[in-house]
């Protein structure tokens, strides 16, 4: 089973304007990554320009209903492998989708094109329009020309311009239940139920990236990273200046990492402050619900100033030798030697 067929509300509105064949001029996927937003959006344009024989029992036919892709037709397999000309992605180049990339596919846009039922324009990343590139597209969004539609992938609709918004029909892709979310993992992998607990958790619902991780053994770094935190009270100034070292190595992979220091930090407040049980593999290491509510505003904060360009060593020094002084065995001496 595909994971966007868990997404059963969003498909039963996708369905519903296969149906209708009414499609709108432009469609807005919201919600966070790995719930099957881009997959969604490709097979929606599959469905527009299906050649084949619709199988009730297909994967397609089950999420999208009746008018849903064969998904073994050539324009299926074409738009499954990215060779389909009347199928658009636009990515961002770098941090931001680009004024002269919106220019480019409006330009193309006069053109009509040489294959395909209909032409669909997938923007990846909407959010990262900047306000110039963003109004630039907004008359090829309310009229488009005649066969084409879009579907703009972005997080949440606050990230986009209102008039943006305004011109779009939002469809919410929201997080699965924990539980379902673990049990689709054990039925679909051979890993442990506990492992599938703990993936699903720290996937927080997104069952493309559950898998990911479970496919990189991610728990054995989740379980390094939370219990070096937990025992960092145990450990010299040193240490504490070796782990910030260690984590800043490799930005992206700390952005995760980051996520992951924030929920187990959401875990023990909430166990702290309503004595609910702590989920399995979180090491508790007694700190007061006062210090953990500031760690936590530390580490949101450290989450926004990964955006800019900051000194992530650095920043990851000050916050671990504080944590080492004020919970380590020698009495907290101060430590000047930073970075």
């Amino acid at each position: 089973m595909h994971h966007l067929a868990l997404q059963k509300r969003a498909l039963v509105i996708l369905a519903g304007i296969l149906n209708t064949r009414n499609i709108p001029n432009a469609l807005l996927f919201t919600g966070q990554a790995g719930l099957g937003r881009a997959d969604a959006a490709l097979f929606f344009a599959m469905a527009q320009n299906c050649s084949g024989n619709r199988e009730p029992d297909s994967d397609y036919q089950q999420m999208l209903g009746p008018n849903g892709p064969c998904g073994i037709c050539r324009s299926c397999k074409k738009i499954l492998s990215g060779n389909h000309p009347a199928i658009l992605h636009i990515r961002k180049e770098g941090v931001l989708t680009r004024i002269g990339q919106v220019r480019d596919l409006i330009d193309s846009l006069a053109f009509k094109p040489f294959e395909g039922k209909s032409r669909v324009v997938i923007f990846h990343d909407a959010e990262s329009m900047n306000k110039e590139s963003a109004n630039a597209l907004l008359k090829s969004l309310e009229e488009p020309p005649a066969g084409t539609s879009f579907v703009l992938i972005a997080p949440d609709r606050a990230m986009l311009l209102p008039t943006i918004v305004s011109r779009c029909q939002e469809v919410r892709f929201v997080p699965v239940e924990q539980e379902t979310a673990a049990a689709f993992l054990e039925q679909e992998t051979e890993i442990k139920p506990h492992e599938a607990r703990l993936y699903a958790r720290l996937s927080q619902g997104g069952l493309m990236q559950a898998r990911q991780l479970a496919r990189r053994n991610a728990a054995a770094r989740w379980q390094w990273l939370v219990e070096a935190l937990a025992k960092i009270g145990d450990q010299s100034p040193a240490h504490a200046l070796m782990l910030a070292q260690v984590l800043s190595a490799n930005k992206k992979r700390f952005v995760e990492d980051l996520a992951w220091i924030r929920l187990w930090l959401a875990d023990l407040l909430k166990h702290r402050l309503a004595a609910s049980p702590l989920p399995e593999f979180t090491p508790d290491p007694g700190w007061s619900a006062g210090h953990l509510l500031e760690l936590l505003e530390e580490t949101e904060a450290m989450e926004h100033d990964l955006s800019v360009n900051i000194n992530l060593r650095l920043a990851l020094e000050v916050m671990l030798l504080s944590l080492q002084r004020k919970h380590g065995k020698s009495g907290g001496r101060p430590f000047q030697a930073i970075g």
